[in-house]
């Protein structure tokens, strides 16, 4: 697993079986955990690992009365990762040993949809190091909500949401004191996600004793979000603005109970663009179901004013190397009772390196979809494929290198036998390479889908930009893959599912691609155009959603898709779809013609 595709783990039982579980799963990466946080604890602490054990013992006996199944579990981690228990109540307890000199946390932000449903989301930051670390966590006990979460390996509660709609996202507070007679925050924050309600959560929080350090838990169900400004000698609960915003960074608000030094200048000016982004959505009149991951995820989270310390932070330099803090990945919860869930991207948003987006819960239930995935869909091709005919640069907009699909040789059954499809500047896909599996009959139209999927969202970086081709090269290899998509489906061979669901993740991929090609051909109607290809974007993740959860809706997303194409504008005639050669597409006159259906681009622009 690369660590912008962090491993996926599924866990359920008693206590003890869910920790030996982690533990087993997670051995190395909790190994690795331990090294890390010995090296941080030594700088920011003056602390051995051995003291730091020493500390744990009085979190363990703590955690004994509190919360006795989150021990066992933790008993259990260590059992599956042969370590010592104190070892796996130390990484639970860090924030508290460290005594807030550790800086996680970050940008959080709860926005009402509407009466019944919020979205919930964050940037967390925290050193690099810790990133291949990462897993994508389910948990199901007997008598509580499932439960979705971000962790550290060896951690047992983190970023994330359950079942019943709860979900909760963490900013550090650095301010003292610490008590080991109270909850460690990640304990509390397990509590939170072990909860049917954010007055649930609340109310066991308060029922234990409260929290061993100063921390906010922002925390929200479908109706209701608090920010909790805990700490160990009294909590302040923020509610939520008259435009149903709470958002936070890494400094107390209202909780005025504890000694919180000025230790993070960027936090204030974070918060302060927080509210001037969302104003400036609010402004433009987006509300409701315009709040999707995708917005939020490029209008604020990729957002780098007042870099290093932006809410789309990077290293600084200047810290120690053990301690740099960056954006390790960006969190968007949809907690609505009609289509709960989330959307979790690793890496810096925005940055061109982040990677792709991983929807949970269906894809941690699902583990057959990522090792289909790893293996192409059936389908495996040469690795040494080069892309860029020709590059398009803008100093406003990004950039996106791609294959100039007028020039690509489609293939026939001729071709096929010949057993050589080419593709510009010469490169040549062999399809001797390709290697099918032995129940498919490979049809052009399919091989040329499953080609352009591959080849063409080929991107490298130019000035440090993500890239994206002329408007026109964009539109119409999104629509080109996308009908084929009805075909391919509608054949209904057997690695067909498989194959769509591939062809929408690129189609997923390449919407922002379209999106910018987009506004640099028209900068008149940016807000309606984005909304356009947000719109189109939960079409197409929609239609990969159904196809992973159900085999035989191949035959209803085919429709689906046809008559969304018309009503989107992306309508594209039968005979430029699979000409049997490259002069129809290089001779034909219609060639990029966009009659007899309405464009899905902004209006050109005024002469």
């Amino acid at each position: 697993m690369s660590e912008n595709n962090p491993i996926k783990l599924t866990l359920k039982g008693t206590p003890r079986e869910i920790g030996v579980q982690h533990g087993r799963a997670l051995r190395e990466q909790i190994r690795s955990q331990i090294s890390i946080y010995e090296a941080m604890f030594q700088q920011t602490s003056k602390l051995a690992w051995e003291d730091v054990r020493e500390v744990a013992k009085e979190f363990q006996s703590t955690l004994k009365i509190l919360t006795p199944h989150l021990l066992v579990e933790m008993e259990g981690i260590a059992e599956g990762a042969e370590l010592a228990v104190l070892d796996i109540v130390a990484l639970n307890c860090r924030s508290e040993i460290a005594l807030g000199k550790f800086s996680d946390g970050c940008t959080t932000l709860c926005w009402r949809k509407n009466d019944g449903a919020r979205v919930l989301s964050q940037n967390w930051d925290w050193t690099a190091n810790v990133k291949k670390n990462l897993a994508m966590v389910s948990i199901e006990q007997e008598g509580k909500p499932k439960i979705y979460m971000v962790t550290e390996a060896g951690i047992v509660g983190k970023i994330g949401f359950n079942s019943s709609g709860v979900g909760t996202c963490l900013n550090a507070i650095r301010a003292k004191p610490m008590m080991s007679t109270k909850l460690p925050i990640h304990v509390a924050l397990r509590l939170c996600l072990e909860s049917s309600s954010v007055h649930d959560a609340v109310l066991i929080i308060e029922s234990l004793g409260g929290v061993a350090s100063a921390q906010h838990i922002l925390c929200a169900d479908y109706t209701t979000a608090l920010g909790l400004e805990l700490s160990p000698v009294g909590d302040k609960h923020l509610t939520e603005d008259a435009s149903g915003i709470i958002g936070h960074t890494n400094h107390f608000l209202e909780n005025r109970y504890v000694d919180e030094p000025a230790w993070l200048s960027g936090s204030p000016i974070r918060l302060q663009r927080l509210g001037e982004l969302t104003k400036e959505l609010i402004d433009v009149g987006v509300k409701g179901e315009d709040l999707t991951a995708v917005l939020l995820r490029e209008s604020i989270f990729s957002d780098t004013f007042n870099l290093p310390q932006a809410i789309c932070c990077q290293e600084d330099p200047s810290r120690p190397i053990t301690n740099r803090s960056s954006s390790l990945f960006n969190i968007v919860m949809n907690l609505d009772p009609k289509n709960l869930g989330a959307e979790v991207v690793f890496g810096r948003v925005g940055s061109g390196e982040e990677g792709p987006v991983i929807k949970m819960p269906c894809l941690l239930s699902r583990q057959r979809v990522s090792s289909v995935d790893n293996d192409n869909y059936g389908f495996v091709l040469p690795k040494d494929i080069h892309g860029p005919s020709r590059i398009q640069q803008s100093n406003d907009f990004d950039t996106r290198a791609s294959i100039d699909i007028s020039r690509l040789t489609v293939p026939t059954l001729q071709d096929l036998q010949t057993k050589q499809v080419s593709i510009p500047q010469h490169q040549a896909l062999q399809l001797t390479d390709l290697q099918l599996p032995s129940n498919i009959d490979p049809k052009p139209k399919e091989i040329l889908a499953q080609f352009l999927s591959q080849v063409y969202p080929y991107s490298h970086k130019m000035s440090g930009r993500p890239a994206y081709a002329t408007y026109e090269e964009e539109r119409e290899w999104f629509q080109t893959t996308l009908h084929a998509q009805i075909h391919i489906l509608q054949d209904n061979h057997p690695p067909a599912r498989e194959m769509t669901i591939k062809s929408l993740g690129n189609l997923l991929n390449r919407i922002r691609a379209l999106r910018m090609s987009g506004q640099a051909n028209n900068r008149r109607d940016i807000v309606k155009w984005t909304e356009k290809c947000n719109t189109i974007h939960e079409h197409v993740a929609n239609w990969q959603q159904e196809l992973i959860q159900d085999p035989s809706s191949t035959g209803h997303v085919a429709d689906d898709i046809e008559a969304t194409m018309f009503d989107l504008g992306f309508a594209v005639s039968e005979q430029n779809l699979y000409p049997l050669g490259p002069q129809d597409l290089e001779d034909d006159p219609r060639r990029g013609d966009r009659s007899g259906a309405p464009s899905p681009e902004p209006a050109p622009k005024p002469k």
